[in-house]
This record gives structure tokens, C-alpha cells and sequence, in this order.
């Protein structure tokens, strides 16, 4: 047996006989422990479960070279604790670095008892290797301590699992105090000097952090002087570490002297509170500080609970847009527009003319920014209103010139039409034989086309002329019987069957000479424009929607090529197959009388399959 062996074997039974001292070892939880010799600080005994962790597995080897563990910053450091833990009786503790058998350093923690035999007084250490994340925090708490320590900010942290707080000698500065006359630790003590007012935000405010909602926790408290005044403080911390059930640990934070500033602000919200127009400030979060009556009471904002909530939790659909321009604004951009149309949460329109700029403090930094917004939606409202009626006048007169000047145009075409047709007349009597001729066939046919372009041309004409107080209720269904009696004979030739299903009592509201005429129009375009290549027919229906009748018109003839037609299909002069009598007049015409009458025409149409017209009226 080796001298170390023996004595270490008389320390453990020392240890044995040492109740509190063997309770120590037991509940220390370690990964191996030393014997230090006091007297003699070379002499250190390590046992073989620390040898095993750090990897030497040989237990023939010298356990006094506890010097091979380590490096000689911690070997200074233990015998520095060992030098002032001599007179010491209390428990100690500490942060070592061990090598292990590859030469890699490990962080352990160790904690110490004093245990005396007859000749030599020795302290007992027992090693725990610490975890990553334990390195991790502890890294950070000692970063933090420093900075608490040596910063010539106002400092302050506290264990948040005692509930204890410590100050550094600048923060108690801030309220007149040293440290020696001002020194709370409790939250109870702290209270003492909290504004009352300023309590409930504050809590929340770290509520917020807590939920992760926040980076850090941030919020703005008046406190007590030694004088007796208060002074307004922005107090911001961080979490530095939690306990292994996941709660709060460490908490260091900084105070700084915002009262001046805050004082200036105040300024600033008493002022902005009374102007006539609606105005906001906000502060760097864009959280409310003030805000004028005109503005609250145009956003539908509580007056009694605004201060301090975020602006954009009033404004949630807020564009992307305004986010950007508050940011350019932040930087000390200044942004303005002209009119400008927004819908508000209700859907009401408004025009506003609006600025946004930032305000500083007295150190010239931007502390905010500030909206101004000008609501013109009646002035607006009423230079569009005077606008539209000078238009109308305007229209109006120029209908008025234009329907004069087409009356005057037909009635001396018409005029000049007779006069062609009784030359006709007298030249054909005179010149008998010119009646087989061509060219007087031409001349006959041109005289007729002039004819029917000059009657179409009042039909165009008194399009709209009729107002809509002058509507009148229109018996349907006896319109309709007298349009299908005049296309008997013409359907008989084209052998088209015509069914009417519309009701006996069916009426409308209108005129009814423009319902007349399309009615006749459709009747005789699904006549004319039926298919020699089956039995043809014509479906004539009426039904009843909430605001329109709907008269329909459903026939299986040549149809209509829509995709290739869409831009006119109700155009003058537009026709769509090449049929003799087509004059692409009755569709323009039907479909200006449908909308005076305040209606309109759809339509639906495969070719060589059939088309469906429905007419839109109004009802009775």
C-alpha cells in the first residue's frame, strides 16, 4: 500500500466519524473529490472516480499530481481560496478548469468543507462536471455581473427566485440617494418609491416579454426623489438565465433619466389634445402618446383608452405601405400627398390630404412621429356634385343640339328622298322601257335603302328622348299578340313555329312603342336568321326576378359566332351573316330602347345551334 493510499483510508474514516461532513459528501451530488493539505498546498490526494471522469483509468498512478489536472490560472485560484478558507469554517465554492486524459479542458464546479485530524487541517472538495448549457449561463451571468459591477449605467438586477434586488451606486444617483441611504431589495421596499399610476403597465409590459411578444422588457415609470418630487425613469431588462423548471432566474436591467424629455412630451400632448385638426403622436414603437379630439372622434377611437396602445392594433389591415412610410418617417423622412381616397373599417369613403413627419426631443433625437390627416370628403363631395351638374347641363344641351340638328338632317333627307322618288316616278312613266333596265333597277333599289336609312334614322333619334317619369304600365301580352299576328304569314314562309308562355295579366313598366318595336325585331330576327336545315322554332317566356322581368327569346337557328363578334353585337350597321335583308340596325335599336326604358339586353348564341335575347324590364 502507498503512502496516499494509507491517508487517504485515514481520511475516509475521519470523514466516517464527521457526521456533518460525511452528510456533505453524500448530498453533494459530485463526480469525483481531492483532499487539500492546508499546511502544505502541494499536498493534494485525488480520489479514483474524479481520475476515472477526467479519463486516467490507471490506479497505480500518482494521485498527488493533482498539478497534471489542471491549468495554473485555477491552481493559483484554488490555492487562493484554500489560503482564505483557513480561518474560515463555512462551506465554499467555486468554478475550476480540469484536463482530461486528451489534454481537453472541462469546466467543473466544486464545493469545499474544512476537516482537521490530529496534525494537519485539510478541506475537502468534491467536483461536478458542469453541463453545456450550464457553461452557457453561467458564461452569461458572469458577462452581466461585470457589466453590473464596472458600467457607469444606472444598473439593477434581480434573483427573481428570492425576489431580491441590487442596485449599483449610479442608479441610486438618479434619486438623490448613496448607496449607504437608499438600498431596497424587497419588491414591497421598491414599491415605496413606484408611482402608483405607472404599476399596471409595467407589469403588463413584462407580461408582454414574457409571452415573447417583446425583445425585451421595456417600460417608462415615475419614481420618488429623495427631495419628494417625481421623476420620470425608462427601465429596460433581460432574462439571463432560468431555472432548470424553466422560470425567470436572473434579471439585469438599466434605469435612465427621461424626465426632461418627458416633460417636453407632455408639452407636446397638451398641445396636440386641442388642435381642431385631427392629429396623433406616437413614440418610436408607434404606441399612442397623444392624440386630438378631431382624431379620435374621425377614427371612432376610445378616448378614456388609447394612451400607450399600439397604433397599428387600432389600424389592423394597415397596408404594408403606410408600415414603410412610417419607417422612412422614424429615419427623419417627412411624407405629404395631395387628395387621396381611403375606405375606412366600415367601408364609408373618404378623401384625405395627410402628412407624417418625426418629432424630436431636446437631446434632437427623434423621439416619434407625428400624422396629420384632413378630412375633405365634404368639400369633395360637393365640387364633384357641382362638377356633375355642369356636366349634365352641359350634356344636356349638347343631346338637345344634337337631336335638333338629327331631326333636321331626316326631315331634309326625307324631304330630298321624295323629291328622288317622284323623278323616279315621272322618268319611268315617260320611259317605259327603262323599267327592265339595270342600271334604273339600281337606281330604284339605292332610292329604297335611302328610304329605310332616313326611317331608322328617327327611330335612333327619338331613342331616350322619353323620360322615365313618363313610363307607363304596358300590357305584355297584348303587345306581343299583335307583333305575332303581323309575323304570321313570314313565319309560315320560313315555317317557324311560335310559342308564347307568357301570362294572360303580365304587364310592365315602360313605353310602349319602344317594347313594340323589339319585340318585332326579335320576332322577325329569329325568322329571318332560322335554319333550312331543321324545323325551326321561336319560344317566346317572361320571368319575374326581384328587380327585372326577364322577356326571353330562345330559337334553334343559324346563331351568332360570339367570341369572334363580342365588340359588336349591338353596334350600328353590324350584321352577322350575309342574308339579303340583314341591315344591322334592329339590334342597336332594341338594345338603346331596352336601357331607356331602364332595362337591358343579354344574349346567348352557338353557332348553327341557336340564340337566347333576354330582355331586362322593369316590372309593374
Amino acid at each position: 500500500m502507498s503512502i496516499s493510499e494509507d491517508l487517504t483510508e485515514r481520511l475516509h474514516s475521519l470523514v466516517k466519524k464527521n457526521t456533518s461532513v460525511f452528510e456533505f459528501l453524500y448530498n453533494s451530488d459530485s463526480d469525483g473529490y481531492c483532499f487539500f493539505n492546508i499546511q502544505n498546498s502541494s499536498n493534494k490526494f485525488i480520489n479514483t472516480a474524479l481520475s476515472n471522469t477526467l479519463g486516467y483509468t490507471d490506479t497505480t498512478r500518482d494521485h498527488q499530481a493533482f498539478n497534471v489536472f489542471t491549468e495554473k490560472d485555477d491552481q493559483r485560484m484554488i490555492s487562493s481560496a484554500l489560503e482564505k478558507k483557513c480561518s474560515d469554517s463555512s462551506n465554499f465554492k467555486g468554478d475550476v478548469t480540469l484536463k482530461n486524459f486528451e489534454k481537453i479542458k472541462i469546466p467543473f464546479t466544486y464545493l469545499g468543507v474544512k476537516l482537521k485530524t490530529n496534525e494537519h487541517t485539510y478541506l475537502l472538495c468534491c467536483f461536478k462536471k458542469q453541463s453545456y448549457q450550464q457553461v452557457k449561463r453561467d458564461t452569461k451571468l458572469a458577462i452581466y455581473q461585470k457589466l453590473f459591477e464596472n458600467t457607469n449605467l444606472a444598473a439593477w438586477r434581480c434573483d427573481n427566485t428570492t425576489r431580491k434586488f441590487e442596485y449599483n451606486e449610479t442608479w441610486v444617483k438618479l434619486l438623490g440617494y448613496s448607496l449607504d441611504e437608499f438600498n431596497p431589495t424587497s419588491i414591497e421596499e421598491i414599491r415605496t418609491v413606484l408611482h402608483p399610476d405607472e404599476l399596471t403597465r409595467a407589469r403588463e409590459n413584462f407580461v408582454t416579454y414574457l409571452e415573447g411578444k417583446s425583445p425585451f422588457y421595456e417600460t417608462e415609470i415615475r419614481m420618488k426623489h429623495k427631495n419628494g418630487h417625481w421623476i420620470w425613469m425608462r427601465s429596460k431588462a433581460v432574462i439571463v438565465s432560468y431555472t432548470e423548471d424553466g422560470e425567470p432566474e436572473w434579471i439585469y436591467g438599466y434605469r435612465e433619466d427621461i424626465d426632461k424629455e418627458k416633460k417636453e412630451v407632455e408639452i407636446k400632448k397638451s398641445f396636440i389634445a386641442e388642435i381642431p385638426s385631427a392629429t396623433a403622436m406616437l413614440d418610436r414603437n408607434l404606441n399612442y402618446l397623444a392624440a386630438s379630439k378631431k382624431w379620435l372622434t374621425n377614427y371612432n377611437i376610445d378616448s378614456k383608452n388609447f394612451i400607450g396602445k399600439s397604433h397599428l392594433d387600432f389600424f389592423p389591415n394597415l397596408q404594408q405601405r403606410w408600415k414603410d412610410i412610417y419607417a422612412l418617417c422614424l429615419q427623419g423622412e417627412t411624407k405629404r400627398s395631395g387628395e387621396e381616397l381611403f375606405v375606412d373599417k366600415n367601408g364609408k369613403e373618404i378623401w384625405l390630404i395627410w402628412e407624417i413627419k418625426p418629432w424630436y426631443n431636446s437631446e434632437n433625437k427623434i423621439g416619434g412621429i407625428l400624422i396629420y390627416s384632413l378630412d375633405i370628403t365634404e368639400d369633395k363631395t360637393k365640387a364633384k356634385e357641382k362638377e356633375i351638374n355642369a356636366l349634365l347641363r352641359v350634356t344636356k344641351e349638347q343631346n338637345q343640339r344634337l337631336k335638333n340638328f338629327a331631326q333636321i338632317v331626316s326631315h331634309n333627307l326625307r324631304s330630298h328622298y321624295g323629291n328622288s322618288e317622284m323623278l323616279l316616278e315621272m322618268l319611268e312613266e315617260e320611259n317605259p322601257s327603262l323599267r327592265n333596265t339595270t342600271t334604273f333597277d339600281y337606281i330604284r333599289k339605292t332610292t329604297e335603302r335611302l328610304n329605310s336609312a332616313i326611317y331608322h334614322l328617327n327611330d335612333v333619334i327619338l331613342i331616350n328622348s322619353t323620360p322615365s317619369c313618363d313610363f307607363i304600365k304596358v300590357d305584355l301580352n297584348e303587345v306581343l299578340k299583335t307583333a305575332l299576328i303581323n309575323a304570321e304569314m313570314n313565319a309560315a314562309k320560313h315555317k317557324v313555329s311560335i310559342t308564347n308562355s307568357i301570362n294572360e295579366t303580365t304587364h310592365i313598366l315602360g313605353i310602349k312603342t319602344y317594347l313594340e318595336s323589339i319585340i318585332h325585331n326579335l320576332v322577325d330576327n329569329a325568322i329571318k336568321f332560322s335554319s333550312p336545315e331543321r324545323t325551326s322554332f321561336l319560344k317566346i317566356t317572361y320571368t319575374k326576378e326581384d328587380l327585372f322581368g326577364i322577356l326571353t327569346f330562345e330559337d334553334n337557328g343559324l346563331g351568332i359566332d360570339l367570341e369572334k363578334n363580342k365588340n359588336k353585337l349591338f353596334g350600328m350597321y353590324k350584321t352577322f351573316h350575309k342574308h339579303i335583308e340583314a341591315r344591322g340596325v334592329g339590334l342597336f335599336i332594341c338594345k338603346h330602347q331596352a336601357e331607356a326604358m331602364g332595362g337591358h339586353i343579354e344574349i346567348e348564341s352557338t353557332v348553327n345551334v341557336g340564340t337566347i335575347f333576354k330582355v331586362f324590364l322593369q316590372h309593374e
